[in-house]
């Protein structure tokens, strides 16, 4: 098995084709560092799309690749409730695959901490994932949160860091 990453994306964007809440200074998210991408919320509001894209890879054409890793630097702000609405794959810009957000799991208030998607063997239902595909700079993950609880001032999601790995065989 080859390992290929983690990396970075390098491009990031908000896509309102889901959700009503757009993500704030996107480009905070290419580095760990406290400095967030936000998108701030009420009871029931659920946010666009953060894309990230453009993580560098150079899968050489030989590899077939068999999973990918997404890991999300999350938080949420104080006393709030923020989960995943909708994680999924970004292939050659367009939002695919199987849906592998965790409805049930909160984005941790005051705590970063870095949450896994996907695995070593897992092509989130995009069975025919290339190496050129993954190479592309099109190549990514799109994340979307909710509010599941307001206090009555609303919460706001927070992504601090983006990063991806790919598993590849045949080489």
């Amino acid at each position: 098995m080859s390992l290929f990453g983690p990396l970075s994306g390098s491009v990031f964007t908000d896509d309102a084709t889901v959700g009503t809440i757009a993500w704030t200074s996107t480009a905070n998210v290419a580095v760990r560092d406290k400095t967030y991408a936000n998108a701030a919320m009420n009871v029931g509001d659920v946010s666009h799309y953060l894309l990230a894209t453009g993580f560098g890879f150079a899968i050489p054409t030989q590899v077939t690749v068999i999973g990918v890793v997404a890991e999300l630097l999350r938080t949420g702000t104080t006393n709030q409730l923020i989960v995943d609405s909708s994680i999924r794959l970004v292939v050659g810009g367009v939002v695919v695959g199987n849906e592998r957000a965790v409805p049930t799991d909160q984005w941790a208030s005051l705590t970063q901490r870095y949450r896994r998607y996907g695995g070593a063997v897992d092509l989130w239902g995009v069975p025919w994932l290339l190496s050129a595909d993954v190479s592309a700079t099109g190549f990514g993950i799109a994340v979307s949160a909710t509010d599941t609880f307001d206090e009555g001032f609303g919460a706001t999601a927070q992504l601090d860091h983006i990063q991806m790995t790919v598993y590849g065989a045949g080489m």
